[in-house]
């Protein structure tokens, strides 16, 4: 399955579940997003340009986080015709405050990098990779709401972030710190999922608000692993992909707020953190 033909992939990262059951795979190694039958067979696929921030509409349309196409979020069929494109970009002293305005230009495709997740209802979910910054759209595309992340150990995590670059990327042309990686949905309680670069899994709900923190470890020596990727399987199922990924992990919260994992020989747990 490793190639170029219209049924290989090469270092493939982000995975949908489709609402028809098909899988639609971001093909990394060649700039493609394809899609597959439940069954693996090839269905079709096009090719696309850089994005961060992917999900599946309820109706098979594609979303892809492209800040460079001068909206955050640009729509896709499920061929590859670019339908529209929703969301207005963040200046870098929004995020940041005004005496960060020099670097508006600089910073103006780095700081709209995103996350996503679209819930079953169809509307999205966004998450500011460099900010503590969430927000809420309907499914045309008109923006709901939008809330900073509350809690001090937001403040910390910023905090540690500013003093120590503890995650930065440059591949916009500047550096710029990360403070998420991803975020998801919880299928049973609709509250969001953060996935933050100190490892840690916020539950959050939908005004912003740190309802309790996760950390999570594997239970060979409870070594712990920072979650990069997330995503929704078919049966619901949170499936999650180390930032060091050697294997995939599906994590399903009780009501204990103890998550507990199976991916077919090594088990995934969590420290709960209350506030």
């Amino acid at each position: 399955m490793i190639g170029s033909a219209p049924d290989r992939l090469l270092h493939p990262g982000d995975l949908a579940v489709a609402p028809d059951g098909t899988l639609v795979v971001q093909d990394g190694g060649n700039s493609r997003i394809q899609r597959f039958s439940r069954d693996g067979k090839f269905i079709n696929g096009f090719s696309t340009t850089r994005y961060e921030g992917f999900a599946v509409s309820p109706n098979n349309e594609i979303y892809l986080g492209q800040p460079e196409n001068g909206a955050l979020i640009s729509v896709y069929s499920s061929t590859g015709k670019l339908l529209r494109s929703f969301g207005k970009l963040k200046e870098h002293s929004d995020l940041f405050g005004p005496e960060s305005e020099p670097q508006n230009d600089a910073y103006r495709i780095a700081s709209n990098r995103i996350g996503m997740t679209v819930d079953r209802a169809g509307n999205i979910f966004v998450a500011f990779r460099a900010a503590g910054l969430i927000q809420q759209y309907k499914p045309d595309g008109s923006l709901v709401s939008e809330h900073w992340l509350q809690g001090e150990q937001v403040d910390r995590l910023l905090e540690l972030s500013t003093r120590h670059k503890y995650f930065t990327t440059g591949t916009d042309g500047v550096e710029s710190r990360l403070l998420t990686f991803d975020i998801t949905i919880e299928p049973n309680s609709g509250n969001l999922l953060l996935f933050m670069v100190d490892g840690s899994i916020h539950t959050v709900d939908h005004s912003g608000k740190i309802l309790f923190t996760l950390k999570a470890t594997t239970e060979e020596n409870l070594r712990p692993f920072t979650p990069h990727t997330a995503g929704i399987g078919a049966k619901g199922e949170i499936i999650v992909v180390p930032f060091q990924y050697k294997r995939c992990f599906k994590l399903v919260p009780p009501s204990d707020r103890v998550v507990r994992g199976d991916n077919g020989g090594d088990t995934a747990t969590t420290d709960t953190v209350r506030r």
